[in-house]
């Protein structure tokens, strides 16, 4: 923040706007697996929905912003991590150009087996997905079952947010109202010792 002259991230997913400025200038932005973080959770699905529209939105705005100042820097890992990961939406929108194409002028049959492979496809790769994450994160994989096989799911809710948030920015940030705050660190640590 000191090397950036101070905190100048003004995008509705500032955070994201705050790695690009970093990798910018050459600064990493790590992970931190210790860190203490307390989660709060939207308390319905409308304002999840708003939420995720936001950062929907939001990503798509750093995108637009910083892509090709990411491109014309010295090339590292880093800026191309950046450059995929905040242009991820406009890839997966692409994804969808066969599917539409199938529908408007293909027959019936070919439609069929073209959806069904490209359905097939979204799912295992997602359940593909979630069981590298699951086994980088180190989780227990019988206690993630549930959530590896509805990956799939949760990446394809995402699909009408993108599109949503291509045609609908939004233009003010509105505060999400949330539950109590929880650590799940110490959630995670007190079942542990019951």
């Amino acid at each position: 923040i000191e090397r950036n002259n101070g905190w100048k991230h003004f995008l509705l997913t500032e955070d994201i706007e705050f790695a690009v400025q970093c990798a910018m200038i050459g600064e990493r932005v790590y992970y931190v697996p210790d860190a203490v973080n307390y989660d709060e959770e939207p308390l319905s699905f409308s304002v999840s929905l708003r939420q995720r529209h936001r950062w929907s939105a939001g990503v798509q705005s750093v995108a637009n912003m910083y892509t090709t100042k990411l491109l014309s820097l010295r090339p590292t890992w880093l800026r191309w991590d950046l450059v995929s990961h905040t242009n991820m939406i406009y890839a997966q929108l692409l994804a969808l150009i066969p599917v539409i194409y199938s529908l408007f002028f293909m027959t019936f049959s070919q439609a069929a087996v073209t959806l069904a492979i490209s359905l097939a496809g979204f799912v295992s790769g997602g359940w593909v997905m979630a069981l590298f994450l699951a086994i980088t994160a180190k989780r227990d994989l019988k206690r993630q079952w549930k959530a590896i096989l509805m990956y799939p799911v949760y990446l394809g809710s995402w699909y009408p947010m993108h599109i949503r948030a291509l045609i609908l920015k939004p233009k003010t940030w509105k505060p999400i109202v949330h539950g109590s705050a929880v650590n799940r660190g110490a959630i995670t640590e007190t079942v542990a010792t019951k």
